[in-house]
């Protein structure tokens, strides 16, 4: 193989990349992330109902009664859900490598994968190499 081709494999390689990069990092959908932000805020409302008796007797002596009936009421927190939108994990995934022909004399293979999240962390793909070999992929992240 001469340097030529190494060459252009390695700015096809770079291209498709690139490509990859700017496809997965546009397409991939939202991660939604829920907080849960409590407040607590407490309100008094003030209802006290007081009831002052004076009772004066024959004998000129005053008896004072006080009466307090407390209706207060204190509303307490409040609980709010805040929802914030952030990218996930990507849906392309390119990976450039380079291997040794054992039956050819040890000569260098460059090889191209491409692969796409179809359903959870599952990945279908193609590669190719400059051996002149092509191929589906299936696999899976965790």
């Amino acid at each position: 193989m001469n340097n030529k081709t190494i060459g252009i494999v390695a700015i096809i390689a770079l291209v498709l990349l690139a490509l990859g990069y700017g496809i997965g990092r546009y397409a991939t959908p939202p991660k939604i992330v829920e907080h849960e932000i409590i407040h607590e805020v407490q309100t008094k409302q003030d209802d006290i109902h007081t009831v002052t008796v004076v009772t004066e007797k024959p004998d000129g002596t005053k008896t004072t009664t006080v009466t307090q009936d407390d209706k207060s009421r204190i509303e307490d927190s409040k609980t709010e859900l805040d929802t914030k939108v952030s990218s996930s994990a990507t849906n392309w995934k390119a990976t450039v490598g380079i291997g040794l022909d054992a039956s050819n004399n040890f000569n260098r293979i460059y090889m191209l994968t491409v692969e796409r999240r179809i359903v959870g962390n599952i990945y279908v793909g193609a590669f190719g190499t400059t051996g002149k070999e092509l191929g589906l992929t299936i696999g899976a992240t965790f």
